[in-house]
């Protein structure tokens, strides 16, 4: 029987209904041109014809001061503008100031620059509660603008004391023809990913920041206000119509002597060496704008062809000066001003399916729906699509974040592959370089080559080091990727049997990771794992550093090791100096992590002390070797990838934690994917390993279970074989105690974080699933939801409603999860009931809900995390059915008015000793 996979039917579905939307919309705008035509202000300007720049500023105070003599200085600090213009809620109709400078307020207004009008307007979130009239209301300013004369039309969003979907009304405005909506803010906040079909190129900015007289008290900067950004683009007349050439953003920093205006200048790189003041404002303002270019660092698409050596067809040479926001590879972040490379599919050995390569061209339509400026193609593509034919986009791709990485990142790159253990690594080596530079790294596991080149272009200005995890389990991926990232340090830790279904050999998989070699400079060092018996006998044609544990004849090595309650200290010697360290970790893998980054830097000339305290720092996280305790269970979770070395070192630090009386160590073993033909072989193994270690209560996961157990040579050993996700599932309920220690290792392909999650409530599979862009968002009833492959999460609510009731299903799939703040500081909602299916309410789900009265919890919610009711100042009754695994610190801190809490009969002793702190009236069950 074939099993259909639902995710990928929803997100046909969804393509097809976002191209009905794309025409929807535009015959709904083309029939709401035509109507009664209404009067409207008209402020005529004149201006040269030609290509045209304008400024958008945010919300400035009405009595903001404007002195003469620094008119001049600011239009020069925003680089000479030909108008510059700004929202003001304390008007009541556009004003203009002077020749330059103009506030749009409530009132619809259009400025007339000879053959560039702008049409201007303000939607107020408070006047804007019925979702019905919303769209009625939009078309029609949009249809007054358009019979005025607009050709570029822009609307400002002013958000009033109503929390409402402040996103979902300017993503309704942009879809319905405006080119520019900009929400109005305190501070400055930007949503990079407009993920929506429209007919033209909408940009939005949630909020520009606001220009007051205000000190910032909280940083003590007395003479400074909080920082703002402007919003430049440049505009020209295209086939009769007016579209934007070139846009980026300009920092804004406004200094004050008393009341009076006494300076108002953008901030330079090189401000910022000499400023800290200027430096926190310039960082902060970059790293919420990502997405957009400094108006300063402006990347044209000419700059793209040159750099992969291309000639730019005769047809486009119109658009080659027009700037480039982002490099893609992926539709995720598609949106106006990026370039995207339409890469051919890969087919390695592993690679069952291959797509269908008509449908596959959808990629491509989203590009072009999303008004993407321009595609790079492997293949022809239809003729409306603007793009180009590349010889292999696959490695125009790199050419150009080689060429982006040389020209605008200064920091220096450690890139580190290898069969496993790369995260970790990467995490203890950022520690490190912490404490001696201004380091980065990607986060979680970034490691393929569209996320590494988006990594890239979020890396801040300051930056100095960067920690680079680099994926290798297809054949050239090491190789790739080093070439993108040019890393001035590389390191391999390991040659195991991850990915080598994709090799004949363990030494072919090595000559692959050896790659990440081939973009490294020639005074590059590569640091290699000397316990690593392929590694040890490597000779690349490089500078080689070894580091080990086992392997005294290495550069670096670690000895006396020694695991004291759940930490782990040892000395670290090079060239006969000793040096006593510590983690905060177990496990002898774990030691050689911190040799690595030991290495590492000392190769940047940091100190002992310093080494040793960055290293100190170090945590496990997610379901990579982390030790999670959940009420009175215990897991070593480490099932994010599986190899015959992982298991042998997951088995040996199981073997060291330490049980409390009556309770048993279990280890439950998943498949190991990826195997192909050498799937026999690695069974074999995996039977061998856990053979080595004294855990006698084994559980075997998947497929290959049978196999595995044949091979088993255990005396006495308790070893159960279990072939389904139910069936674990049911296995887990029955006999797991809570003086137990459960390791869980396999691979993320088995599914085992989604498993734990759903039997204790825990929420570990989603930053995975996120991290792959394996999941699908929906937007229904002001409810934000994270739709993945067999579950649901919601992710914010931002309606109006006193009365919530979450949904039992989305989509087909079971909504398990209330994220973290899902619902904090509603001031709408006064009863909550919580679906059926969820099982996880995240920290501070409900927080500051000062209006909340009730919540009814369904009796399959096992977890409920910290403050998760905090604040909750009028909650008086909440309903627990289920049994309640762990309930967070401080659940109900601040909820005054809190008099009753229904429990079930069954509930924990944790949760009903937690409970008697807690100051209510009755308590039932």
């Amino acid at each position: 029987m074939k099993v259909f996979n639902t995710t990928k039917i929803y997100k046909r579905i969804q393509y097809f209904k976002n191209l009905f939307r794309y025409f929807y919309f535009r015959a709904v705008a083309f029939i709401s041109i035509h109507g009664k035509r209404e009067d409207i202000e008209i402020i005529k300007k004149h201006c040269d014809v030609g290509e045209k720049e304008f400024v958008f500023l945010g919300n400035v105070e009405k009595d903001f001061t404007w002195l003469d003599e620094n008119k001049k200085q600011i239009k020069m600090a925003l680089g000479n503008p030909a108008a510059s213009f700004f929202f003001s809620d304390k008007n009541e109709k556009s004003v203009e100031l002077d020749n330059d400078f103009h506030v749009i307020s409530k009132k619809r207004c259009i400025v007339d620059f000879n053959d560039v009008k702008i049409g201007f307007t303000n939607f107020d979130l408070d006047l804007m509660l019925d979702e019905k009239k919303n769209l009625r209301e939009i078309l029609k300013e949009r249809r007054i603008l358009l019979q005025g004369g607009a050709n570029l039309l822009v609307a400002f969003v002013s958000k009033g004391e109503k929390r409402l979907n402040s996103g979902k009304i300017k993503k309704i405005i942009g879809r319905s023809g405006f080119d520019i909506v900009i929400g109005v803010g305190g501070r400055i906040r930007y949503k990079r990913n407009f993920r929506t079909v429209t007919f033209g190129e909408t940009r939005i900015l949630y909020s520009l920041g606001q220009i007051d007289k205000s000190k910032n008290k909280r940083n003590n900067f007395k003479s400074y206000t909080r920082p703002s950004a402007a919003f430049k683009v440049a505009v020209k007349k295209n086939n009769k119509k007016i579209r934007i050439t070139k846009e980026g953003y300009l920092p804004l920093c406004l200094t004050f002597k008393g009341n009076d205006l006494c300076n108002f200048e953008t901030i330079s790189k090189e401000q910022i060496e000499t400023d800290k003041v200027k430096k926190k404002y310039y960082l902060y303002i970059e790293k919420i704008m990502k997405g957009f270019r400094g108006w300063n660092e402006m990347i044209t698409l000419s700059d793209i062809f040159r750099a992969i050596d291309a000639d730019i067809p005769d047809k486009y040479k119109e658009i080659s000066e027009y700037s480039v926001n982002q490099i893609c590879a992926r539709t995720f972040e598609l949106s106006p001003g990026n370039v995207f490379f339409f890469r051919q599919q890969f087919n390695d050995r592993n690679d069952t399916h291959l797509q269908n390569e008509l449908f596959r061209t959808r990629l491509a339509f989203k590009a072009f729906t999303r008004r993407s400026l321009f595609v790079f193609s492997y293949k022809k593509l239809p003729a409306f699509i603007p793009h180009v034919v590349v010889e292999n986009a696959m490695e125009a791709h790199i050419t150009a974040m080689a060429w982006y990485r040389k020209k605008y990142i200064g920091a220096k790159f450690i890139g580190i592959t290898g069969s496993i253990g790369k995260t970790s690594t990467k995490d203890m080596v950022y520690c490190a370089l912490s404490e001696g530079y201004r380091t980065n790294k990607n986060l979680r596991n970034t490691n393929v080559q569209v996320k590494i080149g988006l990594n890239m272009q979020s890396i801040p200005t300051d930056c100095e080091l960067y920690v680079q995890e680099i994926g290798g389990g297809r054949p050239g991926g090491a190789s790739r990727h080093s070439r993108m990232i040019l890393p001035d340090v590389t390191v391999v830790t390991n040659i195991g049997s991850a990915h080598i279904g994709n090799y004949d050999s363990k030494e072919e998989l090595m000559h692959n990771k050896l790659g990440i070699v081939d973009g490294m400079p020639e005074d590059g060092v590569l640091f290699l794992n000397g316990d690593d018996e392929l590694l040890f006998g490597a000779a690349p044609d490089c500078k080689v550093v070894y580091y080990a544990v086992n392997n005294t004849e290495a550069d670096y090595y670690a000895d006396n090791i020694e695991e004291r309650n759940g930490k782990m200290y040892f000395d670290v010697v090079h060239n006969g100096h000793r040096f006593e360290m510590m983690i905060n970790v177990v496990g002898e893998y774990n030691v050689l992590n911190a040799v690595c980054a030991y290495a590492i830097c000392k190769h940047f000339n940091m100190t002992d002390e310093d080494i040793a305290r960055g290293i100190s720092h170090f945590r496990t996280s997610g379901v990579r070797q982390n030790l999670i305790k959940v009420g009175q269970y215990t897991f070593f979770m480490d099932c994010y990838n599986a190899s015959l070395e992982s298991i042998d070192s997951s088995i040996s630090v199981l073997e060291t934690l330490q049980i409390k009386k009556g309770g048993k160590k279990i280890a439950i073993i998943g498949d190991i994917t990826g195997a192909g033909q050498m799937q026999s072989q690695v069974n074999e193994e995996v039977a061998a390993k856990i053979s080595d270690h004294q855990i006698r209560n084994i559980v075997l996961y998947g497929k290959q279970a049978g196999d595995i157990r044949k091979s088993l040579h255990l005396q006495g050993a308790d070893v159960v074989c279990i072939d389904s996700r139910a069936k674990l599932e049911e296995w887990l309920k029955n006999n797991v105690k809570i003086r137990d220690i459960v390791l869980l290792k396999g691979s993320s392909k088995m599914k085992m974080d989604e498993i734990i999650d759903y039997v204790y409530g825990l929420n570990t599979a989603d930053e995975r699933y996120i991290d792959e862009a394996e999941y699908t968002r929906i937007s229904k009833n002001d409810m934000n939801y994270r739709v993945f492959h067999d579950y649901a999460s919601i992710k914010r609510y931002m309606g109006v409603m006193k009365e919530v009731n979450v949904k039992k299903k989305i989509s087909g799939k079971q909504i398990t999860k209330l994220w973290k703040k899902a619902f904090y500081g509603n001031e709408s909602v006064e009863k909550v009931n919580v679906g059926d299916n969820v099982r996880h309410i995240g920290s501070e789900c409900f927080g500051n809900c000062k209006n909340l009265k009730e919540v009814s919890l369904p009796d399959n919610v096992r977890y409920i995390g910290s403050r998760a009711f905090s604040g909750c100042e009028n909650l008086k009754r909440i309903i627990i059915d289920g049994e309640i695994i762990f309930l967070g610190r401080k659940a109900f801190d601040g909820c005054v008015n809190l008099q009753e809490i229904v429990l079930p009969k069954n509930v924990s002793e944790e949760t009903a000793r937690r409970l008697k702190n807690i100051n209510v009236k009755k308590i039932y069950r």
